[in-house]
């Protein structure tokens, strides 16, 4: 009876073998039939929307071309019709020299907060809030100039270099 089981047992296995082979087979030929039909598909879309998408291209260009030279027109025109009134242009003048000079005093006043925060991020504890930090990377390695006096950043915990970028507003001015 043992004979018969285990004779039993080893066709059996056999032909689940042979099954699995045989599904295996037919699931490996289906994923081959999926590829080639989707990579078919997908140069057919390719060549069917390149064309409008070309199309749509150069009719953004022109359109873009013509709103610069309407821009342009109406330009010219409102100058040809507006003489330079010398109050408008002094005030103008005046007007950006205000919007530079703001944006440089509140560069300064927010430097001392970027400082402040920029090397948390960057991972340079030593470097928060000294007036030397510089925090930018460069090249196309995005190398980071920590700072002039250590390039790559104070590897120690306390840098014998820092100064504090928050001024006392209450010191007198030199």
């Amino acid at each position: 009876m043992d004979d018969w089981f285990e004779a039993s047992r080893k066709q059996f296995e056999a032909v689940t073998q042979k099954a699995a082979q045989a599904l295996e087979q037919r699931v490996d030929a289906a994923v081959e039939v999926l590829i080639d039909t989707s990579d078919r598909l997908s140069e057919d879309l390719d060549r069917a929307i390149a064309p409008a998408l070309d199309s749509l291209d150069h009719s953004l260009d022109q359109l873009n071309q013509w709103e610069t030279e309407i821009a342009q027109q109406i330009n010219q025109q409102l100058s040809d019709w507006l003489p330079e009134v010398p109050a408008v242009a002094e005030a103008e003048r005046r007007l950006d020299d205000w919007v530079d000079q703001t944006g440089v005093a509140l560069g300064q006043a927010l430097r001392p907060m970027e400082q402040t925060i920029k090397p948390l991020f960057n991972e340079h504890s030593p470097c928060i809030a000294c007036r030397h930090y510089h925090g930018e990377a460069y090249g196309d390695t995005g190398q980071m100039l920590v700072c002039a006096m250590y390039p790559f950043g104070f590897e120690g915990k306390d840098c014998p270099d820092w100064e504090s970028t928050w001024v006392d507003s209450t010191a007198p001015k030199e």
